[in-house]
């Protein structure tokens, strides 16, 4: 029995990079995932040493921090559409498009307005490099894309797989069970499903080839991958 994982696959690696400690940082945490609308809390920390102890003490399964050193962080912070918690967080929601999910639009949105420095999961950092500050030198950019791009690929597959449904459905969710081997290449499998208040009924299941990115729908009675466009 296949054993299921995580939907935020965007939390499945953590990146650390040091000598960001004294920098504004934007903290966020996801609240509701979905294709259609997504909600993240935000919030922001003088030093990223503030932001790992307040995340540390309310023991989150998961974060992201993110710098931005061309931009004044706490007025960017104040600037987001969203309703502020009782705590001092901001609850912000990105929705689809006729382009693409709400997801992609959310870390189209953080990806270009800041930074990100670290990632985690679970509080167990899985990839551990060292920077002086951001954007010193061209080997830090390097290791940080290095290290991005590994977290992106069962992310960037459930995109795809996503966009796909988006065409078909009006309401679905997606759940990923990691890598399989079949017919001798690798795929991220992921399963559609509907749920109600009374049952969850699988859609349908697709395979994601790692090396092409192409899209398969598997056909239920022979399991032959049929190529989606």
């Amino acid at each position: 029995m296949k054993r299921k994982s995580m939907f935020v696959i965007v939390l499945a690696i953590c990146i650390i990079l040091t000598g960001c400690e004294n920098y504004d940082i934007i903290g966020v945490q996801p609240v509701e995932l979905d294709y259609l609308i997504t909600k993240i809390e935000a919030r922001y920390f003088p030093t990223k040493t503030e932001a790992q102890e307040y995340y540390e003490a309310k023991k989150a399964s998961g974060y992201l921090l993110f710098i931005n050193n061309d931009l004044d962080v706490k007025e960017f912070f104040k600037s987001l559409p969203g309703e502020m918690t009782e705590d001092g967080g901001k609850i912000v929601s990105f929705m689809a498009d006729e382009k693409q999910n709400a997801i992609d639009n959310q870390y189209e949105f953080l990806n270009d307005n800041l930074t990100l420095i670290h990632k985690e999961y679970n509080g167990e950092p899985e990839i551990e490099e060292d920077a002086t500050a951001q954007n010193e030198t061209t080997s830090n950019s390097e290791t940080e894309n290095q290290a991005a791009d590994k977290v992106d690929l069962e992310e960037q597959a459930l995109g795809l797989v996503g966009n796909i449904l988006m065409q078909k459905y009006d309401e679905f969710g997606l759940m990923s069970y990691g890598i399989e081997e079949k017919n001798g290449e690798e795929y991220f499998v992921i399963e559609a499903y509907e749920e109600s208040e009374i049952k969850i009924t699988t859609l349908g299941w697709y395979y994601v080839s790692i090396e092409t990115n192409e899209v398969y729908e598997e056909d239920i009675v022979t399991e032959e991958l049929i190529k989606l466009d």
